[in-house]
């Protein structure tokens, strides 16, 4: 039997603002001050500029992920 391990890591990714004005836009990204929590089927969304369907806030599906070193990496047994 296997066990399920699990560790923070840091993911950047690129944000999309459909805002009226360059400052609106700023205020909405400065209301993520305290991080996103992503889920499946949220903010998450690979529509173009132009889809009249791309959320208020969005987040690429392409992103970066940054693992620790192996020296800072807080593993945790979850089963």
């Amino acid at each position: 039997m296997t066990n399920i391990y699990s560790a923070d890591i840091m993911i950047c990714a690129t944000v999309y603002v459909r805002a009226a004005t360059r400052e609106q836009a700023l205020q909405s990204i400065a209301n993520m001050d305290r991080g996103l929590e992503l889920r499946e089927g949220g903010i998450i969304s690979g529509r173009g500029y132009d889809d009249p369907r791309l959320p208020d806030l969005s987040l690429s599906p392409a992103m970066t992920v940054y693992p620790p070193s192996p020296s800072e990496i807080d593993l945790e047994q979850v089963s």
